[in-house]
């Protein structure tokens, strides 16, 4: 089976287009995630990411991992694929226009600091997927018009598809339960592993994730709280030039520390300071910046290959079990 025949391969029948786009722009972001890589490796790197050609029928991509112009690739080929005319929208970053019922709609899953791709994973609603602000074809726009009808028409067919209406359940009753995260006289660091313990286990990508769980914090702690929680993120570049990347998100609260470790497809855990330490034997590096009361041998080199050490060597077997878990590879093949 290729890229092409797993997305469509359970596409319902009788769809119009703008059903047809919709379904294949939600299914894509199950099984994509924004590269880890993109903004973590050498110019030269980078450059090459970007040049790299990519299409859905003929794929040679082995990774889950895109950015914004091999997403639009293949959303595009995909709608194609399916008889919805597109058009892909590059001015930088790229997203596709497609035409549906005289009007230009627009479509871009790796666009904002809180993507599509994420918000798709956790059963959010989606934010750049709408009629497009331009209805000029001589002046195509990445940006959407956000109104009470095109909401109301996209719930409507968004109840379609299962896989999705699902993950949408899945967070409704996760904020049912953290509306009571602040009934209690919990300290902020007890509230914090709580909401933590009541995400579960979080989806493919690192950035997806990520950014689902800082959209939620904001929600249920106060500004006062939130400006104690910190994030700093910890990095490796394998040998194929993937980045693996976890998230130390730490508390300074009343004069004291507590530590939590962010990664995709894993529960978010609470760690002391030797814990976080030992990332570093797994190859991880802090980029300009630090971490109170932990310390890194070294910073991260963006884009040069993490190389077994002889501290890697002498101290690997001694690293905490829940530690060895973040030396997975975060990157999978695309099927």
């Amino acid at each position: 089976m290729n890229f092409e025949d797993l997305i469509l391969k359970d596409m319902p029948d009788g769809l119009n287009n703008l059903e047809k786009a919709r379904y294949i722009y939600l299914k894509l972001a199950m099984y994509l995630n924004f590269n880890t890589a993109y903004q973590n490796t050498s110019d030269f790197n980078r450059a090459k990411l970007y040049s790299n050609g990519i299409n859905a029928s003929t794929l040679d991509f082995n990774s889950n991992q895109v950015i914004c112009k091999e997403w639009a690739a293949l959303y595009s080929e995909l709608l194609t694929d399916v008889g919805v005319p597109n058009i892909i929208v590059s001015s930088g970053h790229s997203s596709v226009n497609f035409i549906y019922d005289g009007k230009i709609w627009g479509a871009d899953a790796t666009n904002g600091t809180y993507t599509d791709l994420s918000r798709i994973k956790y059963g959010d609603k989606t934010f750049n997927f709408g009629i497009s602000l331009s209805q000029d074809t001589n002046k195509l726009s990445t940006f959407i018009i956000h109104d009470e009808k095109t909401d109301q028409l996209l719930d409507e067919i968004d109840k379609k598809f299962s896989f999705y209406k699902e993950r949408e359940i899945e967070l409704k009753l996760l904020k049912e339960k953290l509306k009571h995260i602040n009934d209690s006289n919990n300290t902020l660091s007890d509230k914090l592993e709580i909401f933590f313990e009541s995400l579960g286990k979080l989806k493919e990508g690192y950035y997806e994730s990520k950014d689902f769980v800082r959209d939620l914090e904001y929600n249920y702690f106060s500004k006062e709280e939130m400006e104690k929680i910190h994030g700093v993120e910890l990095k490796r570049t394998n040998k194929d030039l993937s980045v693996d990347i976890v998230q130390c998100i730490y508390l300074h609260d009343n004069d004291k520390y507590s530590y939590f470790i962010l990664a995709p497809n894993k529960n978010i855990r609470k760690v002391n300071p030797e814990e976080i330490a030992s990332l570093s034997v797994l190859g991880y590096r802090i980029d300009n910046k630090t971490i109170p009361l932990v310390l890194f041998p070294k910073k991260f080199k963006a884009g040069v290959p993490t190389k077994p050490s002889l501290r890697y060597v002498l101290l690997k077997n001694s690293i905490p079990v829940n530690i060895k878990d973040y030396d997975n590879k975060q990157s999978g093949p695309l099927i």
